[in-house]
């Protein structure tokens, strides 16, 4: 009997950091080059990547229904590795007058990061005030899209 809870409980770890690795996967090679992409893009093509950025970030919305949390009632590894990208995205869409993220259109994700924040005080301790954020990122923004203009 021990041997079958410890080989089960082996199998439901091995289940859950492939679970883990895929939506951090997701999340990096879909949902931050998005972002990233409507910030150093200009005109058309910042359009169409904005687009993408925003189904992306619909299929977050999905994941999440109507749970506080990616694990449903309690706070985790991947809310906590993942709430870094909706701060950025509302800077970016200020930077860039684009709407990544509607309130409307996703709820669930605008409650979620907003659950993070609460259930994790020192993340919202150690992010840098908005305005210097703002600041820094706009003189980057500048930078980013004089560099890619011909």
């Amino acid at each position: 009997m021990f041997k079958y809870k410890r080989i089960h409980s082996c199998y439901l770890f091995i289940i859950s950091q492939q679970i883990t690795g895929s939506f951090m996967l997701f999340l990096s090679l879909q949902c931050v080059p998005g972002i990233f992409g409507t910030f150093v893009k200009v005109g058309e093509e910042q359009q169409k990547i904005a687009k993408e950025a925003r189904e992306n970030l619909k299929i977050l919305e999905g994941e999440l229904g109507k749970k506080h949390f990616f694990g449903d009632t309690k706070i985790g590894f991947m809310d906590v590795a993942s709430a870094w990208i909706i701060c950025w995205a509302q800077i970016v869409e200020e930077i860039v007058d684009i709407k990544l993220i509607d309130a409307e259109e996703m709820p669930s994700l605008v409650s979620w990061f907003q659950n993070v924040l609460e259930a994790a005080p020192i993340l919202k301790e150690c992010t840098p005030p908005k305005d210097k954020l703002l600041e820094h990122n706009k003189g980057f923004h500048k930078m980013l899209v004089a560099s890619a203009s011909p």
